[in-house]
């Protein structure tokens, strides 16, 4: 099955060291979220798990080994990944510029605005000062980046996916 990974600008994922063109297999059976190695079928779902950061790594991989998935299919793991080529964030761009609404670079999703410009993450184009966001209906002090690396963000995505449901 082919997939996409994201990686730490050191090309290491949850502390394994990667490396473009190489395979790598451990002796397990893969459980998402607990041990194997991770991808997404979808590029822009990635996004989900890893910031949306220029400078960390993004890579297509083949999943040769079992596979297990999650409910909402948006991740899956396996125990024997071959990691197949480096994704320009050029074309990570172009690839999750996708869904309704949609106007600029950087975006994935539905109803999301913007241009990665000079500030990044900013909301509109050629802005100065990076926007506070909102959470629960009420501004904060925050940007999205500043959401993109907090812990409450990586507490949320380790809730396993259907005890929300």
């Amino acid at each position: 099955m082919e997939g996409y990974k994201v990686f730490k600008p050191d090309w290491t994922c949850r502390g394994f060291q990667y490396e473009v063109g190489k395979t790598f297999e451990e002796d397990v059976t893969p459980s998402c979220c607990n041990r194997g190695f991770h991808f997404c079928k979808e590029l822009k779902d990635c996004f989900n798990y890893y910031p949306f950061n220029p400078d960390n790594k993004v890579a297509k991989v083949i999943a040769l080994g079992e596979i297990d998935e999650e409910s909402d299919d948006s991740k899956c793991c396996t125990n024997k990944i071959q990691i197949v080529e480096e994704i320009s964030w050029e074309d990570v761009l172009r690839m999750v510029n996708l869904g309704k609404g949609n106007a600029g670079f950087c975006n994935s999703g539905n109803r999301n605005s913007g241009d990665w410009n000079k500030t990044n993450f900013s909301n509109g184009c050629f802005n100065t000062e990076e926007p506070k966001i909102f959470l629960f209906n009420k501004p904060s002090d925050w940007t999205y980046r500043d959401w993109l690396n907090s812990d409450a963000r990586y507490l949320l995505n380790q809730i396993p996916r259907n005890v929300v449901d």
